[in-house]
């Protein structure tokens, strides 16, 4: 009777492995609950040694109800990666639950179950990197199916630790390339909003506080491996979301002019170009922090003189002059060479050359427009039209 019954069930365990769907499920979970402790340690060996297949996951689950397995003791009997990673993305796209085991447990202090850490790590970051080529590639977002499962300290950390790998994804842009290619990234971001990439980035920084510090601390170091795209991308959505609280506006606007000071004491071209990003991404994303980019730009640079010495404004100048051909926009060239800019005593030239600059970047950039469509360049004094108001 005994080995009837266990031959029985070990059967509809193949059967459940094998196929996605299988009848009379409600069945089968009231039958291995019911088990001995004999039968469900056979059950459990069976489950272990059988390939990975299908209706895995499910059985997985329906096991772990039962008190038959604990996944994270499954994950760490695997010994072939490819066989870890094929389950975890089994987990990742259908199973919250268990992937939600195996982050609490990943915390635990003990070294068998430290390695947890590293496999969470190494699957996190590889739906990420399938996620970023094919934005739907998974069929829902498992950040916001995790929450249910977690506690608050424990989803903030996964949140946070794919935020970190997010800014290490797709770094081949530099600072200075990230300023010609800015509208392009808000463009894409803009289309993979109803995405399940999107998604996932916008639960990512659920947290705007502890996300903010984190990107402005990741952008501060200047540092190469550092993805701009991404940084830039998660600080629009963060910026959209901190318009609801005031604090988050103050942090925000704190933080710019922060920037800015740094430029004054440390001097440093790639400090500009941050602030010039951040700036942008903030303004393009919401006026309602820093206002529209023309009147951000009219307090920072337009009236910084005074807030600084001569010495002080002829060095930002030059580094403005530097950033002049990195500008792929004309929107933005064009609030450059409109907008006044007060200077001191004998200063006028710096800002004299620095619009000549911006409109000379225009014409170049609408010539190029012009030969890529196969249309005649109209004379640049008619089709260039700023207003320039220095005093």
């Amino acid at each position: 009777m005994f080995h009837n019954k266990i031959r029985n069930i070990l059967q509809e365990t193949a059967e459940r492995i094998e196929k996605l769907h299988v009848p009379y499920e409600n069945e089968f979970k009231i039958q291995i609950q019911h088990l001995s402790l004999k039968e469900k340690s056979l059950l459990q060996e069976y489950l272990y040694a059988h390939e990975w297949n299908l209706g895995s996951a499910r059985v997985l689950s329906m096991f772990k109800k039962a008190r038959i397995v604990s996944i994270s003791e499954y994950v760490l009997r695997l010994h072939s990666k490819d066989a870890i990673q094929q389950v975890m993305n089994d987990l990742l796209e259908a199973e919250p639950i268990l992937l939600a085991e195996l982050i609490g447990n990943s915390s635990l202090d003990s070294e068998l179950f430290t390695s947890l850490k590293d496999i969470l790590h190494e699957s996190f970051s590889t739906v990420l990197d399938d996620l970023l080529e094919n934005p739907s590639v998974i069929p829902f977002n498992y950040l916001e199916q995790l929450e249910p499962h977690l506690t608050d300290q424990e989803i903030e950390r996964v949140r946070l630790q794919h935020l970190q790998l997010l800014l290490r994804k797709d770094c081949t842009c530099t600072l200075q390339e990230a300023i010609g290619r800015q509208e392009q990234w808000r463009l894409a971001a803009n289309r993979n909003h109803g995405t399940v990439l999107g998604q996932m980035m916008r639960t990512v920084v659920q947290d705007t506080v502890c996300s903010f510090d984190t990107l402005l601390g990741a952008g501060e170091k200047l540092d190469a491996n550092v993805s701009w795209k991404h940084y830039l991308t998660l600080l629009g959505i963060v910026a959209k979301a901190a318009t609801s609280e005031y604090v988050n506006v103050l942090r925000v606007k704190g933080a710019v002019k922060n920037m800015f000071n740094k430029i004054l004491a440390d001097g440093r071209f790639e400090t500009l170009l941050l602030l010039m990003v951040t700036s942008r991404e903030i303004c393009a994303t919401d006026e309602s922090i820093l206002g529209s980019y023309t009147s951000w730009y009219k307090y920072i640079i337009g009236e910084m003189t005074y807030r600084v010495d001569k010495a002080q404004f002829i060095a930002v100048m030059g580094l403005m002059n530097k950033l002049v051909p990195l500008e792929g926009s004309v929107e933005i060239l064009k609030v450059h060479a409109s907008v006044s800019i007060s200077f001191p005593s004998l200063c006028m030239e710096h800002v004299v050359t620095f619009k000549n600059l911006c409109k000379s970047r225009i014409i170049k950039i609408e010539e190029a427009k012009c030969r890529q469509e196969g249309v005649q360049p109209l004379d640049p004094d008619i089709s260039i039209v700023i207003d320039s108001d220095d005093d």
